[in-house]
């Protein structure tokens, strides 16, 4: 599916008055299906309802938090992220603002919420189209990547992964003595 596929896509199943829970769901399910043909692999995951301190939002992939409202409603998106959802994110895990980045979208329209200037600045609301759902794979795939944490770190380099047993096969370097 191209960009452009994707937009003529989401702009059809958020045709008419239709709740948030629906434009997640169609919407949603797009996106999902378009990003992972790009097969940036298993350990990019698609979590829906993402939970942050005092809430939820509607939807992450990778570091983009996405927060999903009915048409003509992207203004309570944009500020649910700014005001709510990312700054407590930030501060329940310690996150660098600067790793993480919003999403308002109401199906016709969407914004990109991203920290700079010392505070959550949103963009211009953008209409959904090629150009403006190419900008969200980028921010998808520019935020990719793990959380730094303990739990990762034994996964990828723990007693029972790849690394530790190709380390343990390897033949020891030879000393002279």
């Amino acid at each position: 599916m191209t960009a452009s596929e994707l937009a003529r896509r989401i702009k059809l199943a958020s045709r008419g008055r239709i709740s948030e829970a629906a434009v997640r769901f169609n919407c949603g399910h797009l996106i999902e299906e378009y990003i992972r043909q790009f097969d940036w692999g298993e350990d990019f995951k698609f979590e829906h309802e993402w939970r942050v301190a005092r809430g939820h939002v509607d939807m992450a992939f990778g570091r983009v938090r996405f927060e999903w409202e009915p048409p003509g409603q992207i203004k309570r998106g944009i500020r649910q992220l700014t005001q709510k959802y990312l700054p407590e994110e930030v501060e329940e895990h310690s996150l660098d603002p600067y790793r993480l980045a919003g999403v308002a979208i109401d199906g016709r329209n969407i914004c990109f919420v991203r920290w700079e200037q010392g505070r959550w600045q949103p963009s211009e609301v953008l209409e959904v189209s090629k150009n403006s759902l190419e900008q969200l794979t980028d921010y998808i795939r520019g935020l990719f990547g793990k959380i730094l944490s303990a739990q990762n770190l034994a996964k990828d380099f723990g007693p029972g992964s790849t690394a530790a047993q190709e380390a343990i096969a390897a033949e020891p370097p030879s000393i002279g003595v």
